[in-house]
């Protein structure tokens, strides 16, 4: 992002098809990825990532992309099961 404008939809395929790259996933994968699946859905799976703790990051992420998983546990609140996200 350049700070002043919101990135193009072509900068922010980009910008999730390198944060797919950086977690090992093939480039055939990511180009299915993103033809099919919501950028919103992929970008929040990719934040979710690292709370995920995954031992093999491509598989683990492409699963939570392709099944859509739910926010990691420590980002649910406990008492009501809702999202923690909007106050990070």
């Amino acid at each position: 992002m350049n700070g002043v404008f919101p990135p193009t939809p072509a900068q922010e395929v980009e910008s999730i098809r390198v944060r797919l790259a950086e977690c090992g996933v093939a480039p055939d994968q990511i180009a299915k990825l993103v033809s099919e699946r919501p950028l919103e859905l992929i970008r929040k799976q990719l934040d979710w990532l690292p709370y995920r703790r995954a031992k093999k990051p491509a598989a683990l992420i492409v699963a939570a992309i392709e099944r859509d998983f739910e926010a990691p546990a420590e980002l649910m609140d406990g008492s009501s099961g809702s999202s923690l996200i909007g106050s990070l």
